[in-house]
């Protein structure tokens, strides 16, 4: 019986022993300690893809923010990022050519550009690794097309069908309208100030609400406004084009509302 014991508890050390060792494996393809690591992980070649994006807004709060996207207002601030590090690049944006190393990112500002298509091309050059792709002759171009566009064509001028979260028996419709600082609206870039919106009034579920408020960051795929969540809206507006989708995320009347909807075909 004593003998029994004895090797009942050794087996039992040795197979904690074993589960403690398992959970202690390194199993990373990326990391050079680990039994499955790969030299090769993630290597890819040379690639002259990039992502155009507007800055969100001139506060300090939002600058810093870029909106890949394909559709930008004239004015705008665009941002022309390569996503391969450490090459030489040449960039063509319209008539101009910007080149060398270390130019991975490119800014400039769509100043009176009228409203049109518009192409952004790169041309990459890199020392291929051999080892991992020996078919890569570590050149490439890439050239891409935006668009410059109106505020009304903007997918948050549209209309949208949804639900607020919490009253999701009830389907409603709201809508943005940019506008002056006489409730006049305005398409035009340079008249542009506010944005309204109109939207069912939540007190009383009747009615609808058309309430003024600031923007503080404008790009297709995202709005912000910057209200004080009082009387005025305070918050932001999630856009997915290839969606036709809207999540709206605000305060009003110091109430916060979340909408879910999709565009009024």
């Amino acid at each position: 019986m004593r003998y029994f014991l004895i090797t009942l508890l050794v087996f039992l050390v040795l197979v904690a022993c074993r589960k403690e060792q398992g959970d202690q494996i390194c199993w990373d393809p990326a990391n050079p300690d680990c039994e499955n690591y790969d030299p090769c992980y993630g290597e890819t070649e040379v690639s002259a893809d990039f992502a155009i994006g507007n800055r969100f807004g001139v506060l300090p709060e939002v600058r810093e923010i870029f909106i890949e996207d394909s559709l930008f207002l004239s004015g705008e601030f665009l941002r022309f990022k390569a996503k391969e590090k450490e090459a030489y690049y040449k960039w063509y944006l319209g008539t101009e050519l910007i080149e060398g190393y270390g130019d991975s990112l490119v800014g400039r500002t769509l100043i009176n550009l009228p409203v049109g298509r518009y192409t952004a091309a790169l041309k990459v050059n890199k020392d291929p690794n051999l080892d991992c792709q020996p078919n890569d002759d570590g050149e490439d171009s890439v050239m891409k097309y935006f668009y410059v566009v109106e505020p009304c064509d903007l997918m948050i001028s549209n209309r949208f069908r949804g639900v607020f979260e919490g009253f999701e028996q009830d389907s409603v419709e709201i809508e943005f309208i940019f506008a002056d600082f006489h409730f006049t609206q305005a398409c035009a870039g340079e008249q542009l100030f506010g944005i309204n919106l109109l939207a069912p009034n939540l007190d009383s579920i009747v009615g609808f609400d058309t309430v003024r408020t600031s923007l503080i960051g404008l790009a297709n795929k995202r709005v912000a406004f910057n209200g004080s969540g009082g009387s005025r809206p305070k918050g932001v507006a999630y856009l997915k084009p290839e969606e036709q989708s809207i999540e709206l995320d605000y305060y009003l009347k110091r109430q916060h509302h979340v909408f879910h909807g999709r565009v009024i075909p």
